[in-house]
């Protein structure tokens, strides 16, 4: 199971954290430890599903898994060390990290920490209180097998721009050297990565 192990960590009990728990849950070739930060502690503490959990105590710890999802943090959660613990994941490993933000904004709180060469985005205004009005690929989203929902380009095309628009998405643009997949539209046109 060397590298089909998924370490979820967030900052409080989200949709997005259930949703990512469930499918992998569902499949045998993954295993997926979420941990969780203890709602009202004082210190560092995270909690697992099924009672009290812990990050990963060493970097070789954390080397085990092939992939971190990394939620709603705060800050002051992890350590520096962790956090140079997670960038050697990446950048010496070559493990995945996913990073889904949310409504609190805690990824801005990284822009300055170990993890700052590994985030592809920065802030940005948003589309103010009215959510964006579609989805849409750019020409990198439309050539990637990942985003294909439907076989031909011409209808999956389609078939993003008629998906439910969000209610919300990150204030954010894209630094250089990010390949943005998709976009959000805004009444306006103005354009946002998704």
């Amino acid at each position: 199971r060397q590298g089909r192990r998924i370490l979820l960590l967030d900052g409080r009990p989200r949709w997005e954290t259930r949703f990512v728990r469930d499918l992998f849950d569902r499949d045998r070739q993954w295993r997926i430890d979420p941990l969780i930060q203890d709602v009202g502690s004082d210190s560092p503490a995270w909690s697992k599903v099924d009672g009290p959990g812990r990050f990963p105590p060493d970097r070789d710890s954390l080397f085990a898994y092939g992939l971190i999802i990394l939620g709603e943090v705060p800050r002051g959660i992890l350590r520096d060390e962790e956090l140079e613990w997670i960038r050697d994941f990446v950048e010496k490993r070559g493990g995945g990290l996913i990073l889904i933000d949310g409504p609190r904004g805690h990824l801005r709180e990284y822009e300055r920490t170990p993890l700052a060469p590994l985030i592809p985005i920065g802030p940005s205004e948003s589309f103010g209180r009215s959510p964006p009005e579609r989805l849409e690929l750019t020409a990198q989203g439309r050539q990637s097998a990942a985003l294909r929902l439907e076989n031909e380009l011409g209808a999956n095309g389609a078939l993003w721009g008629a998906l439910p628009r969000p209610h919300w998405i990150a204030p954010v643009r894209a630094l250089e050297g990010t390949e943005v997949l998709a976009e959000a539209v805004g009444r306006d046109e103005r354009r946002m990565p998704l």
